[in-house]
C-alpha cells in the first residue's frame, strides 16, 4: 500500500483502518485479504449510537482480533450476495461496533490531547497518529523531525511536546525503540550480515549498531543468533 509520504506492507494477521488521506492498494501476489470501504456517512449511525460522544474511527494499524477478522469476512460475503441496504443494516453495523472496541485504547488517549472541545482533541489525536504512522513505516529508520512536524501542521517543538504528552515518549524515543525492535528481528530471523543490517536501519557504522544492540538486549548479535539456533544452550538459560 502507498500513501502520500510512505509505502508499506500490511502483514498477515494485521488490520488497517485508514481515513482522510489518499491510499493506493497494490496486490503483488495472490493472498487472502479483505478491504471494506465506505464514505464517512456510512459509519455515522454506528458512531452516533454511542452515548459517550467520544466515538470515532482513527487511522490505526495493529494485530487483527479474531472477532474483527470474522466480521470482515462476513461483510465481504454479504456484499457479494446481498443488497447494499442489508449490508449496511447488519454486517456493517456489527463491523463498526467491533472496530470501536478494537480502538478503545486510542479513545483513552483523548484526555491527554490538547483542545477545549472534543472535536479539537480528536483532531490533535488524528495528527499525532499520522505522525506515529510515518515513524512506523519509514523505510530506513531515520527521523526527520521537520518533515513530521510539517505533516502534522505543528512546529517541531510543539510536535515533540504534544507527542510526549499523549504517548509518554518523544518521536525520537519511539523511533529508536522501533529501530531496535527491527534490529532484533533482522538479527534473529534473517541471515543478513550485521553490516548490512546496520546500513539498512540507518546506523552510522557497524560498531555503533553493535553497541546499541548490546546496550538494549544485553548480548552481542552473535550471541543472539547462537541463542536462536540453540535455545537449550547455557546462553539461553
Amino acid at each position: 500500500m502507498t500513501g502520500p509520504d510512505s509505502r508499506w506492507r500490511v502483514s498477515p494477521g494485521k488490520a488497517l483502518v485508514w481515513r482522510d488521506r489518499p491510499l493506493r492498494v497494490e496486490v503483488r501476489r495472490a493472498a487472502g485479504w479483505i478491504a471494506v470501504c465506505g464514505a464517512p456517512q456510512a459509519w455515522e449511525p454506528v458512531l452516533q449510537s454511542h452515548a459517550d460522544g467520544a466515538s470515532a474511527l482513527f487511522p490505526y494499524h495493529d494485530a487483527c482480533p479474531r472477532a474483527l477478522r470474522r466480521l470482515a469476512v462476513r461483510a465481504a460475503r454479504m456484499a457479494r450476495h446481498a443488497d447494499a441496504g442489508l449490508l449496511a443494516g447488519t454486517a456493517l453495523w456489527a463491523l463498526g461496533e467491533e472496530l470501536l472496541d478494537w480502538q478503545q485504547s486510542l479513545r483513552d488517549l483523548l484526555a491527554r490531547c490538547t483542545g477545549r472541545t472534543l472535536r479539537r482533541r480528536r483532531q490533535t489525536l488524528m495528527r499525532l497518529l499520522w505522525v506515529r504512522h510515518l515513524i512506523e513505516h519509514g523505510e530506513d529508520g531515520r527521523l526527520d523531525l521537520a518533515t513530521l512536524a510539517a505533516n502534522a501542521n505543528y512546529s517541531p517543538c510543539h510536535l515533540v511536546r504534544s507527542y510526549r504528552n499523549v504517548f509518554g515518549e518523544t518521536p525520537f524515543e519511539y523511533a529508536a525503540r522501533l529501530r531496535l525492535q527491527r534490529a532484533w528481528r533482522l538479527v534473529m530471523e534473517s541471515g543478513m550480515p550485521v553490516c548490512e543490517i546496520a546500513e539498512m536501519l540507518g546506523f552510522e557504522s557497524q560498531s555503533a549498531f553493535c553497541r546499541a544492540f548490546r546496550n538494549a538486549f544485553g548480548m552481542t548479535t552473535g550471541q543472539a543468533r547462537q541463542q536462536h539456533r540453540d535455545p537449550g544452550s547455557r546462553m539461553a538459560a
